[in-house]
């Protein structure tokens, strides 16, 4: 599973537990910080995110990257090393341009995937529905 630091990143944890959970596998929370020093407000956050990972079962990792677009060939590497069979991910929150600008991670790992399965999880706010 791979999660940014976004405050819905505790929604996709928690779904990535009930995933592991219905098919009995040990599952792996990664964050993959690319760039500088990290911060207090990131680091705090990064904590919540290792307590509740630990709290339901898991192992939560923090991997450095050298830049943005190696996040997803990170993720790669780090699947391939433990043998994973699905990648739980979250929808892309960039814009149409901003995904041809830069590319998207989303699509990256899909890409470089295609011998395991990727469940990517929408982001779904049930309090903005109509």
């Amino acid at each position: 599973m791979c999660v940014n630091s976004t405050p819905h990143a505790d929604r996709l944890i928690r779904r990535g537990f009930r995933t592991a959970y219905r098919l009995k596998a040990a599952w792996y929370v990664n964050y993959v910080h690319a760039g500088g020093p990290l911060s207090e407000e990131l680091k705090l956050r990064l904590e919540a995110f290792k307590k509740l990972t630990v709290r339901l079962g898991g192992k939560f990792i923090v991997h450095e990257g050298q830049y943005a677009q190696k996040i997803a060939e990170v993720l790669r590497i780090k699947a391939d090393e433990v043998e994973a069979t699905q990648l739980v991910i979250g929808q892309s929150k960039l814009g149409f341009w901003e995904e041809l600008w830069k590319g998207s991670v989303v699509n990256r790992l899909i890409r470089q995937s295609r011998h395991r399965d990727v469940l990517i999880v929408a982001d779904y706010d049930p309090n903005l529905a109509l």
